[in-house]
């Protein structure tokens, strides 16, 4: 099996589980950049995907189902060659919005 999530080593903490590494894939790690901070889930899901979630209440299965589709996002844009070119965007939007979702 293969889990694909946002922050899921912390997750396993929690719980305390060992999976292996070959075993995970975390987007919180696909989308950094190296000695750069860490991106939220909702910061990502907001710029990649143009959608706001987490915006009343924390949702498990909102978060998981928007994990795999960040994933997916990665997987195409790594086919395309540009997922630089994205993670570059995602940092700039950062530092412009402060790392946080505008308002709708």
């Amino acid at each position: 099996y293969t889990f694909v999530g946002h922050g899921l080593n912390n997750d396993f903490r929690i719980i305390n589980i060992f999976v292996p590494p070959e075993q995970i894939i975390d987007t919180v790690n696909l989308y950094h950049m190296p000695n750069r901070r860490k991106i939220s889930l909702r910061f990502l899901c907001y710029i990649c995907l143009g959608q706001n979630i987490q915006s009343d209440t924390h949702d498990s299965i909102e978060d998981a189902r928007t994990a795999l589709l960040l994933y997916q996002h990665y997987v195409k844009l790594q086919k395309d060659g540009k997922f630089g070119e994205e993670l570059e965007r995602i940092y700039e939007e950062g530092a412009r919005l402060g790392w946080q979702v505008p308002d709708p």
